[in-house]
């Protein structure tokens, strides 16, 4: 299955498990700063805008990069963010805020220099990768009611 396949795969896996939860989750089609679902509940009238990653079997870490913008300084996660996991046949939903998913990342960073595998690059131009690995999403599998917490609007719905 290829990348764009398996991010549609999560996408629409965390749109119908939204649904199943009673609120409307519509995909974004791009342009929209990196968010990919908007929900809305409509029994409060409350919207938020989310990010959906998807990884595969194998993977042991999520990609957060978005664009080139994945200087360490300069986070680029506005919205918070939902990662699915396909694991045993199962798909796991691990749902993070962004605040503290930049937590996550600045942790996983750290491990990464501290085990000597960093190594500046010879282009100081050059970016890398920032990632955080599966073993710190554990605490946040099934906690759907993260999706509100430091909730975020694009700038336009349409």
């Amino acid at each position: 299955m290829g990348k764009q396949v398996n991010g549609n795969v999560g996408l629409y896996l965390a749109a119908s498990r939204l649904s199943e939860m009673g609120l409307v989750a519509s995909p974004i089609n791009g342009g929209n700063g990196g968010a990919d679902l908007m929900v809305l509940d409509p029994e409060i009238g409350r919207t938020t805008a989310l990010q959906v990653k998807t990884i595969n079997d194998r993977k042991t870490f999520v990609n957060v990069t978005v664009g080139r913008q994945n200087r360490l300084g300069e986070l680029p996660l506005l919205y918070n963010l939902i990662v699915v996991k396909k694991d045993d046949g199962r798909h796991r939903f691990y749902i993070v805020p962004r605040g503290e998913m930049r937590n996550l990342i600045r942790e996983a960073w750290r491990h990464y220099v501290e085990k000597g595998a960093h190594r500046r690059p010879p282009n100081p131009d050059s970016v890398r990768p920032l990632i955080v690995y599966l073993s710190q999403l554990t605490p946040h599998e099934d906690r759907w009611d993260d999706i509100w917490v430091n909730g975020r609007q694009p700038k336009s719905v349409v």
